[in-house]
């Protein structure tokens, strides 16, 4: 009797049955192991491409926002305009209206005044 690189005791080229059972179990263990470590990476990877969405923030075209990080409760100076961006994990935008509202003030107290349906005009 000699023994093979495979560990299996050889007569003359013909392996016994219990070497194929050993090497079968041995086998399949390993596809096992191969089926959990691709699930194992497919799940990672599913989960870094979730992470990596999570991560962008839109802005319409009415919009301004203020880059507003919830884990430190920090707002970033920089004020973004309408579009995507890359923000990171744990960031959002504070969005605000993009529009002008000018307010005019005047000296005169009877320049402006206003009516209402039911009575005399209103001075403000």
């Amino acid at each position: 009797l000699s023994r093979a690189a495979t560990g299996c005791d050889v007569v003359v080229g013909i392996e016994y049955k219990s070497c194929n059972r050993v090497l079968g179990s041995w086998f399949a263990a390993q596809q096992a192991v191969m089926k959990v470590a691709f699930v194992a990476v497919g799940i990672a990877i599913l989960f870094s491409i979730v992470l990596l969405i999570c991560s962008f923030d839109t802005l319409e075209y009415t919009e301004m926002g203020l880059n507003y990080a919830w884990i430190t409760e920090q707002i970033e100076d920089h004020v973004y305009t309408s579009g995507r961006y890359y923000l990171g994990l744990g960031h959002s935008f504070l969005k605000f209206p993009r529009n002008v509202q000018s307010i005019v003030f005047i000296d005169d107290l009877y320049s402006l005044s206003s009516a209402t349906r039911a009575g005399p005009a209103l001075l403000s």
